[in-house]
């Protein structure tokens, strides 16, 4: 009779009524054999919270083991929401002896974002050597940080790492990341390597990180990764296989690589490919790129816009960008309120795009300060500035100091510093800084300076041929050929430096070729007086003097009296010469004495000693 009274006994005669129909009384016993601690008896009455006895449900039920009928009554009170009832199943699941439940318990927090309670679940997981549970439990303290106090760095990469040796596949980018960037272990790209290459079989984003750790170590590795992620549909992969394109100017192929995925690409993607389209499509894609708000787009139409001449547009688009804080429209801002004069606003954008590093937002700057636009005038502080743009590879900035430094403005006078920056100094600048090369050379090195003016006419400047002509006709270079001078001269003469036609007639006038040429002497010293270089009147008029004519002396006169009114002493010297000599229309030794006592009088020793002998 005892096994009769036991809750078995109880619990089986339970299950009879329910095959009868007879609801009532097999609860009762159900309850009865409850009390004395069965724990089907218990399982059944948690079903029949759920269930029907009639329902599909019960026939599987029946056919369950004891554990799994304890999940599978934890399972349903979580369908249901109800997870108070179903942590308390789980965990008599746990008890029971079940496998991997802390995981699902804490699935189910997780999904309610109870992120404490999830988390305390998983570590109780990781206590039973579950490796999913470590990796989940990291996951947890990496998105949730704030939501999770007792979990700090060190044990979160603990846990990534328990999970990534446990071959739990998610963890292993995370413990890549780690040896990356170092966090609480040593920076190893060897490891990094290692894990993300696991990672790959499985992970796209993994794939693409290994072409990144390969790009400049093993650039025919990096290429396979990238174009297996590309093909897996990583825009970021694409971009990468374009830019190898660009940098080889392979502008078709690059294109053919971000074509199919610039319709859903971002705006980055967009935008590069906007610079690689033909002139007339660039605002199509432009436009793409400005509707996902690409600063660099709106920037790009504004200067679209301004060169068409539709200003208004070109000036929305400015305004996008200098909303979006980018550095260049900043600069233009600050240039369209100096065409207004509002100097104040300018100021004020130049100084935001100069915190930024803009370098001509910089030498803007220095010149704000040099001048005292919208701010007070401090020369210290336009030199500061002057230096930091040419730390930003300003060149205008840097040939400027470089002058400060030559004539000591501001700074101790330092020829050599001003040879170091004149010789950094690139782009359409580094003419005139080679030019002052030459000058500077000319004194110590005479055939460096000649390297200098070379190298400054090559970029251009036809200051410099006049300087290697005149290094050809006196012969300061180790090698002087008068006829390169004259091509010299000619080069500076038909470039903007009339003096050389004065140089050249010098040169045919007194034969310095080996052959005395009047008439081209003559026509050249007309060029150079066209151009009323002082130098040719005089030249010209000691030409006509030596000719045999009325004329030519009379013409020889006016030509000396010009370059006397314009304070030229050697034309003072000859003119009263010729007076005192007698030797003009009309001479006037008085005349001769006073021309000679102004040439003395600035310092020309010649006419002194003539005035001298004159006056006996």
């Amino acid at each position: 009779m005892k096994w009769f009274k036991n809750g078995e006994k109880l619990y089986y005669t339970a299950l009879k009524y329910i095959d009868q129909g007879n609801e009532k009384r097999a609860i009762d016993y159900l309850y009865a054999a409850s009390e004395k601690k069965y724990v089907e008896a218990k399982c059944v009455l948690a079903f029949h919270e759920l269930f029907d006895f009639d329902s599909k449900e019960w026939n599987i039920f029946l056919s369950l083991s004891l554990i799994d009928k304890i999940v599978f009554i934890a399972d349903n009170f979580l369908s249901v929401d109800n997870i108070i009832k179903a942590d308390r199943w789980y965990r008599f699941a746990i008890k029971r002896g079940a496998d991997n439940i802390w995981s699902i318990l804490g699935d189910a927090y997780e999904a309610r974002k109870l992120w404490e309670e999830a988390i305390s679940c998983y570590m109780n997981g990781v206590k039973e050597q579950d490796a999913y549970c470590a990796y989940k439990a990291a996951r947890i303290a990496n998105t949730h940080p704030y939501s999770v106090h007792h979990i700090t760095i060190e044990e979160k990469v603990d846990l990534y790492f328990y999970a990534a040796k446990g071959d739990v596949k998610e963890a292993y980018e995370p413990v890549a990341s780690f040896f990356e960037d170092g966090v609480t272990v040593d920076v190893s790209k060897k490891l990094a390597i290692y894990w993300n290459e696991k990672a790959a079989e499985f992970s796209v984003q993994a794939q693409f990180k290994l072409g990144e750790l390969l790009k400049y170590d093993q650039p025919r590795k990096s290429r396979y990764w990238f174009l297996k992620a590309a093909k897996s549909g990583n825009h970021q992969a694409s971009l990468e296989i374009a830019k190898e394109h660009i940098e080889r100017n392979e502008i078709v192929d690059a294109r053919e690589i971000l074509s199919p995925i610039i319709d859903n690409a971002d705006e980055h993607i967009i935008y590069l490919y906007s610079t690689l389209v033909e002139e007339e499509e660039r605002e199509k894609y432009l436009l793409m790129a400005s509707d996902k708000k690409s600063t660099d787009a709106y920037f790009d139409l504004y200067t679209i816009y301004l060169n068409h001449g539709n200003i208004n547009k070109a000036y929305d688009y400015l305004d996008l960008a200098v909303d979006a804080h980018h550095v260049k429209a900043l600069f233009h801002q600050g240039r369209r309120y100096a065409k207004m004069k509002d100097w104040d606003k300018a100021y004020m954008y130049f100084s935001k795009a100069s915190i930024r590093s803009d370098k001509e937002a910089l030498r803007m700057m220095a010149k704000y300060y040099w001048i005292g636009r919208g701010v007070e005038v401090d020369k210290n502080q336009a030199l500061l500035y002057l230096r930091r743009a040419t730390s930003e590879e300003d060149q205008l900035s840097r040939y400027i100091l470089a002058l400060l430094y030559l004539k000591g403005k501001l700074v101790v006078q330092n020829p050599m510093q001003s040879k170091t920056l004149f010789s950094q100094v690139k782009e359409k600048w580094e003419k005139y800084a080679l030019f002052h090369l030459g000058l500077l050379y000319l004194s110590e090195d005479a055939e460096e300076s000649k390297r200098c003016f070379e190298r400054a006419l090559s970029c251009g400047n036809s200051g410099a041929a006049w300087h290697l002509g005149y290094g050809h006709e006196t012969n300061q270079w180790r090698i002087s050929r008068m006829s390169e001078a004259v091509l010299n001269y000619r080069i500076a003469a038909h470039n903007g430096y009339p003096e050389s036609f004065n140089n050249i007639g010098v040169i045919y006038h007194h034969g310095k070729d080996g052959i005395i040429d009047l008439d081209r002497a003559e026509t050249n010293y007309l060029n150079a007086i066209d151009h009323s270089v002082i130098h040719a009147y005089y030249n010209y008029a000691v030409l006509l003097l030596q000719l045999p004519t009325f004329e030519s002396d009379e013409k020889a006169i006016d030509l000396l009296k010009v370059a006397v009114d314009r304070e030229f002493v050697p034309a003072m010297v000859l003119l009263g010469r010729l007076h005192i000599e007698n030797q003009t229309i009309n001479a006037d030794k008085k005349e001769g004495i006073l021309l000679l006592k102004r040439a003395s009088d600035l310092g020309d020793v010649d006419a002194k000693d003539l005035l001298l002998e004159t006056l006996g």
